[in-house]
């Protein structure tokens, strides 16, 4: 369905916003002459939370239970998926496995402050796997720790609620290797399995000492009944990997006979005191004893001689008799003796199963276990149903209808969606959601099997990979065993890239997901050799985009990741952001954590894209970076609230037409006339900043060439005294407190408006003021507005 709209200039407005598409149009400009404006791309930018009923979020629906009983009658219990809480479990072997995450190598004073939290609240439970119930007991207690020791680079001590809130995407992601394991699989470790393990190109690849470490500790692994994954790691763990002749761990803890432990700590400690004398007289009685019992046996004499061994080794290195003070200290040294055949000491790299898996990469790890996991017997996937009529938010329906509307144009077909859940790190796990919400909204969808796992394993030419890099991503070894059906479509396509393309040059439009819009770029422009570069996949998509065949459309990190690329030649680039809070960044500004620089997929070229704005205060947030890396416009969606976008040529000159569905706004930004005061804080202080705020059926007019902004509000002007008191509020960077103290004071008609921080160190000031050119419109008890001045302060 190619579709070509043409339209004329602001006074277009009923055409423009019609469902319908016409071909071509001429237009006159101001002096009679005949102009053609020609679409050129269409774009749906959701702010998120498009709340749907589904059997996963029954909180969301009218009355699930009632769907549940018609339309679902026929299908079991197990045949729907529901919530299954896990919890999380601060396990030693969870920690390491975020704390050895290559992401945060980027940031070692969020390294360290993570380390101390986690252990922190490791010691603070008495459960024997470190289990909080929920997630979401786990943030609370993480962002509630308060103050860390660990003090970053411009002297700010980081706390939980920085760590949380300020981490990257990929920081932040590592966190999920915490969830308990579902204990759905057990594994059967046999000396096939592991001969296979080994075997693996990936694992025999693994430095010589590393896989002999690794040998050791599967070799001493063989189990004929079935254990889950947390007994198969802590086994693991336990197991000794020193190559030595007398190996004093494994004397203590395994060779060692009851009498013959017995008899030894007797001897070492006769007074019974829990003081161990090492001396020749004891090493001798040990040496010479025959009442060892044994079952009848009397002493191994491997034990027997490597104990004497031991004792004697150490006595040497004390110089004479050494007395260990306790029991442990007695363990310690003698666990920690290792000599050749030559009694001399051993160097060794790995000492226990537990150093051995910390070495491993994640990948390495989810190779083992995939290669020891015993099948799902008779196993059919749940399926996640959704009910989009029975939501709670008719505004999310009427945003997903208007999507598929936009979509469809002035054809009579049905209009082919492509879904794209690279936003989430298991990419399975939206796709039923998503695809089901948008055929109930009217659309053909299916899902587009592209992600980062996709690009990775096609860029090794490593198809066999896919299930194990992707499975990393998820931090579930078998995500594909959970999803067989997505995963065989996943694997497909790796194989078969040329499917994907044709799925792409047959589509009408792409949604992407929300979750982390990194991800999302990283699955459309992966980098290679330093540079982002478009896929092969990206490189259609921006192809038919440009040419007006392919709406792009997303929510929440689909709708961030769409910003980049450039207003026009004379601007910089539009950075992506992925992170930070208000404060924070007012204070520190951006760096590579938590913003993309270079940009995103540079659909949406005219501004820097943010999502689930109003209610999160992030107005500040988004003005901040576009202060920073000098762009001129930011533009901030509200939740349950699209952004449509026509991109037109007119006369060879580029321009934007937008328009607001949804819920709640859009917010925008302006700062071609802002300026940066100079002052003694080093906070950022910008004044004649420019905002405004749109609502439904509002739109706005761009001209790429000069960056002006035209903006025609929908409902009826607001008058103004200015007898109106100054509008407070002294919490503005939380939650939607700046959206209704700015709402406060357009409909009040007051002339001014000042917001302070509830953080005080600094202490921010947001101050509204009108100009000439403000004006508001009202719409019930909500407002929309335009050019109202906006100044940003750290007074002192």
């Amino acid at each position: 369905m190619k579709r070509i709209l043409v339209v004329g200039a602001i006074a277009s407005v009923s055409l423009w916003l019609s469902a319908c598409n016409p071909d071509k149009k001429d237009n006159d400009d101001d002096q009679g002459n005949e102009t053609e404006v020609v679409q050129v791309g269409q774009l749906a930018l959701v702010g998120g939370a498009l709340h749907g009923c589904s059997s996963m979020v029954t909180s969301d629906c009218v009355d699930w239970d009632a769907y549940r009983t018609t339309e679902l009658a026929s299908l079991t219990d197990e045949e729907i998926r529901s919530p299954v809480e896990l919890g999380v479990s601060l396990t030693n072997a969870n920690i390491d496995a975020v704390l050895n995450d290559a992401a945060w190598d980027t940031n070692l004073y969020f390294a360290e402050a993570a380390e101390e939290i986690l252990l922190a609240l490791q010691n603070g439970l008495t459960s024997p796997d470190y289990l909080y119930a929920s997630w979401e007991d786990f943030r609370s207690a993480f962002i509630n720790y308060g103050d860390t020791s660990i003090v970053d680079g411009e002297g700010n001590t980081i706390t939980g609620n920085d760590l949380w809130f300020n981490s990257s995407d990929a920081q932040y992601s590592t966190l999920e290797r915490l969830e308990r394991v579902d204990e759905t699989f057990q594994y059967t470790v046999t000396a096939e399995k592991v001969d296979a393990v080994l075997g693996q190109p990936d694992i025999a690849a693994l430095d010589s000492v590393l896989l002999n470490a690794l040998s050791v500790t599967l070799d001493d692994s063989v189990y004929a009944s079935p254990v889950s994954q947390a007994d198969l790691i802590d086994y693991f763990g336990e197991i000794n990997v020193v190559d030595a002749s007398v190996n004093g761990w494994k004397l203590f803890k395994k060779y060692l006979s009851d009498d013959e432990f017995d008899f030894m700590l007797a001897t070492l400690d006769p007074e019974n005191d829990d003081t161990f004398l090492v001396d020749a007289t004891h090493i001798t009685t040990i040496e010479n004893d025959t009442t060892v019992y044994n079952g009848g046996a009397g002493w191994d004499e491997y034990n027997r001689s490597d104990l004497v061994t031991v004792l004697n080794y150490l006595r040497n290195q004390a110089g004479g008799d050494i007395t260990y003070a306790s029991y442990a200290e007695l363990k310690a040294a003698i666990t920690s003796t290792y000599l050749d055949e030559s009694n001399q000491s051993v160097a060794f790299d790995y000492e226990l199963g537990s150093d051995v898996w910390a070495e491993l990469s994640t990948l390495e790890q989810t190779l083992v276990l995939q290669g020891l996991v015993d099948p799902l017997v008779n196993y059919s996937r749940p399926v996640e149903y959704v009910h989009l009529e029975g939501s709670g938010s008719t505004e999310s329906i009427n945003v997903v209808k208007a999507i598929v509307e936009k979509a469809k144009g002035d054809s009579a077909e049905t209009p082919k969606f492509l879904i794209m859940t690279s936003s989430s790190n298991n990419s399975y796990d939206a796709v039923d959601f998503y695809v089901s919400l948008f055929n109930q909204a009217g659309a053909s969808a299916q899902w587009l099997p592209i992600d980062r796992a996709y690009q990775d394993a096609r860029m090794l030419q490593r198809c066999d990979l896919l299930n194990a890099i992707h499975a990393d991503y998820a931090s579930d070894a078998h995500v594909n065993l959970l999803y067989p059906d997505y995963a065989a479509v996943h694997n497909a396509a790796c194989e078969d890239p040329q499917s994907v393309l044709e799925m792409i040059a047959d589509a009408d439009a792409i949604f992407i997901n929300g979750g982390g819009q990194r991800r999302s770029l990283d699955a459309l422009m992966p980098i290679v050799n330093g540079d982002r570069i478009d896929s092969a996949e990206m490189a259609l998509i921006r192809e038919r985009f440009n040419a007006n065949e392919l709406l792009i459309s997303g929510t929440s990190a689909g709708t961030a990741v769409q910003g980049g690329g450039y207003l026009n030649n004379d601007s910089h680039v539009n950075p992506m952001i992925d992170g930070g809070t208000a404060h924070d960044v007012l204070v520190s500004g951006y760096d590579e954590g938590i913003a993309v620089f270079e940009g995103g997929l540079g659909l949406f070229n005219y501004g820097i894209t943010d999502t689930h704005f109003s209610e999160r205060a992030r107005e500040t947030r988004l003005i901040k970076l576009a202060q920073q890396t000098n762009v001129q416009l930011g533009f901030g969606v509200d939740e349950t609230t699209a952004l449509f976008v026509d991109k037109l040529e007119e006369d060879g000159h580029a321009r934007a037409e937008f328009r607001v569905v949804g819920k709640s706004g859009v917010f925008i930004a302006d700062l071609a006339d802002a300026h940066v005061r100079s002052g003694e804080s080093d906070v950022l202080e910008v004044e004649q900043v420019s905002i405004h705020y749109l609502r439904q059926g509002d739109r706005a007019e761009l001209s790429a060439d000069d960056g002006n902004l035209d903006v025609m509000l929908a409902g009826d002007n607001v008058s103004v005294d200015g007898s109106a008191a100054t509008v407070l509020d002294n919490d503005v960077l939380y939650e939607d407190h700046f959206r209704d103290m700015a709402s406060d004071f357009v409909l009040t008609g007051a002339m001014h408006a000042t917001g302070t921080s509830y953080e005080d160190n600094p202490t921010i000031q947001v101050e509204l003021s009108r100009s000439a050119a403000t004006v508001t419109a009202k719409q019930g008890d909500s407002a929309s507005y335009t050019n109202v001045l906006m100044l940003i302060s750290a007074p002192q």
